[in-house]
């Protein structure tokens, strides 16, 4: 709920413009259902989730600020934290002072997965506890998410995967045992799930990422497996797309030089939209696994591979050695014999004389 007192003039730092962006069109974005119905099929398309958290810090018009901003930098959903305090924290912590000031209303909360989806984004959350779970899928959020350090609470984790909808799992604290449990419990619920890699500090240093673990997630749970960000800057989301990431979650702020909540971590609006560019690019620059030779390589190729030429004066009649050949590129295309086809050629009798650097072709071989 928003406070009274608090620095009002923070919500007007940044894309104050954006009110007008909600009756634009809006680009086609990937819904969370893609993940699924595809998991073998389109495997570099990525799903971008902007984390606004708490970063609101309980202002429900800078939320929605947050909201127009992430749409705009290209993200596929937002996420939200949502906590009750008073169910989760003990009274004398600093997580029950940071998120009783962060919290936002039922209503409040509704308006903006509302909001976010009239921007044409998924909306979701990460609950805090069991009657915040029950009253969060009222909501028709298009997931819900298990954060870090409720992977290993089972009452939790199973109460999400009985509504039917996907449940994404964040593994920052948990070894093999904790994911274990909790993706046996999501497959006894027939729940579709996704993990993400990630490591729980904050920041992550680059050292303690471990994107070599999306593979090892994938492989191990045939799941979709995605990367929650808490490094500085852009650059690790599309290194982690180049190992296999099928999501990335970001934070995102309006000014990371604020104190507290996690603006730290964050990227501000425009910082998004580059990493949301770099992992569009990295997804496409992936390609296929398969190799093969598109037509503009084989245009290519003819221009550039080596064909057979005389290493010297051949006279008609000679019988050709290796020693005779040449594998030379041409200035254009001739109807040269193709270099690796030289095995078919040595031992052959040449039926005219040949000039050295000339093309050696069919015809010329008796």
């Amino acid at each position: 709920m928003q406070k009274s007192g608090r620095n009002q003039i923070f919500d007007e730092i940044k894309f104050h413009y954006l009110d007008s962006l909600i009756g634009a069109v809006v680009d086609a974005k990937m819904k969370i259902g893609e993940l699924f119905d595809n998991v073998n099929e389109d495997e570099h398309k990525t799903y971008v989730i902007a984390e606004i958290g708490i970063n609101h810090e309980g202002s429900v018009d800078r939320c929605a600020k947050m909201i127009r901003a992430s749409a705009s930098a290209g993200v596929d959903a937002i996420k939200l934290q949502t906590v009750d305090a008073s169910r989760c924290y003990a009274a004398d912590t600093e997580s029950y002072k940071v998120f009783s000031e962060a919290a936002l209303s039922e209503a409040e909360t509704a308006n903006m997965f509302q909001l976010a989806r009239d921007c044409g984004v998924d909306a979701f959350t990460t609950s805090g506890d069991l009657q915040t779970l029950k009253w969060v899928d009222t909501l028709n959020p298009a997931a819900h998410k298990i954060s870090s350090g409720l992977l290993s609470c089972a009452p939790i984790v199973k109460e999400a995967c009985k509504f039917g909808r996907p449940v994404l799992m964040s593994t920052g604290m948990s070894g093999t045992a904790t994911i274990d449990q909790s993706v046996e419990i999501a497959r006894q619920l027939g729940c579709q799930t996704a993990l993400f890699q990630c490591t729980s500090l904050y920041p992550c240093p680059i050292e303690k990422l471990d994107l070599s673990a999306i593979g090892g997630l994938s492989k191990r749970y045939r799941m979709p497996t995605g990367f929650s960000d808490h490094s500085i800057g852009v650059h690790m989301a599309p290194l982690a797309v180049a190992a296999g990431a099928r999501l990335i979650e970001k934070h995102i702020t309006f000014d990371k030089n604020r104190s507290g909540f996690d603006h730290s971590i964050s990227l501000e609006t425009d910082e998004f939209a580059e990493m949301v560019t770099l992992v569009r690019q990295a997804e496409t620059a992936m390609g296929q696994a398969d190799k093969t030779v598109d037509d503009v390589i084989v245009e290519q190729a003819q221009q550039f591979e080596r064909r057979l030429a005389a290493a010297h004066d051949l006279p008609a009649g000679h019988v050709l050695t290796i020693d005779d050949l040449l594998f030379m590129r041409f200035s254009k295309n001739v109807d040269a014999i193709y270099s690796h086809e030289a095995s078919s050629v040595v031992n052959r009798q040449i039926n005219k004389s040949i000039s050295a650097g000339q093309s050696i072709k069919w015809q010329n071989l008796s």
